[in-house]
């Protein structure tokens, strides 16, 4: 061999190492899912679904499966999804083993094809982990469907009571503003106002508010004196009679005495001394009618 061959060899040997020291950390770095991805991915272009999702907690998941079933080198480990790890349903699991990784996810495809033409799967997620001591790799892939988002439906709005400031109703949650009292305006009402709804209470009946009496007769007069007590004004009607054998003493006197509301009024009755005996009915009631009841009735006599 001449100078120059050994030379051209070397050079070529030198070109290779060179290349293989570049090319290594490009392979080393390569992303050790993305031929699962990509076998699941084109399995579902097969399908008449859409597209999946890809979900970093079915990979999670799907991560933690292999590295367990690689530890006991053995693909009959149960999977289990940590409560809470993915908002969702799990609808599909499976997991296989093999060598090389390529050959352990066409296993994994061909046992997981139902799944993957499953609609209702809309998330997924992988696992691969090597165990270069033996030369096998365990490859996982988990399928889930998000929970449906539940949209609650709207709250009725809260019914106002009629003459509320907040108007015919507010919304749910919120409260009314209350409808203000009513007034009770009628003169003598026990109270000013009532709730809202409520009728004023009636006004109760003016009784017993008469007091009459005679004055000390004179020669030639005797008053006679009514009170009323009462807030309404007074019409009564007075009566007197007597059994006076007497011919110039009448036999039975009436008279119409009014009497404002709080106030008194005197009625002065002309005549002379003769021993007679008056016995004296006086009845009153509401002057304006609205009282039913009368404001009251005294009986009294006097001998003159």
């Amino acid at each position: 061999m001449t100078r120059k061959r050994v030379l051209a060899v070397i050079a070529t040997a030198a070109a290779v190492v060179a290349a293989a020291g570049v090319l290594s950390p490009a392979v080393a770095n390569a992303d050790p899912l993305g031929e699962i991805r990509g076998a699941v991915n084109g399995a579902r272009a097969q399908s008449t679904c859409g597209p999946l999702n890809y979900s970093g907690q079915l990979e999670g998941a799907a991560q933690a499966w292999v590295r367990d079933a690689m530890a006991l080198d053995s693909v009959n480990r149960s999977f289990s999804l940590v409560q809470n790890d993915y908002p969702g349903d799990v609808r599909w699991t499976r997991i296989a083993s093999g060598d090389p990784t390529s050959a352990a996810t066409n296993s994994l495809i061909a046992g997981v094809r139902e799944g993957i033409n499953d609609c209702g799967a809309v998330d997924f997620g992988v696992g691969m982990a090597r165990d270069d001591v033996i030369d096998k790799s365990f490859v996982a892939v988990v399928l889930g469907a998000p929970k449906p988002v539940v949209v609650e439906a709207p709250k009725p709005p809260v019914k106002c009571q009629p003459g509320s400031p907040s108007g015919a109703e507010v919304p749910f949650g919120q409260t009314c503003q209350p409808s203000p009292p009513v007034p009770c305006t009628e003169e003598g009402s026990p109270v000013k106002e009532v709730p809202y709804g409520q009728t004023c209470p009636a006004i109760p009946a003016q009784t017993n508010k008469i007091q009459a009496a005679f004055g000390e007769p004179g020669l030639t007069s005797v008053d006679f004196t009514v009170t009323n007590t009462a807030t309404l004004n007074a019409a009564c009607d007075y009566v007197s009679t007597t059994n006076s054998i007497n011919p110039l003493v009448p036999k039975k006197t009436t008279r119409t005495i009014n009497v404002d509301a709080g106030q008194s009024a005197t009625t002065t009755f002309d005549g002379a001394p003769t021993l007679s005996t008056y016995n004296v009915t006086l009845t009153c009631k509401d002057a304006s009618g609205k009282q039913k009841e009368l404001l009251g009735t005294v009986t009294t006599s006097l001998t003159w």
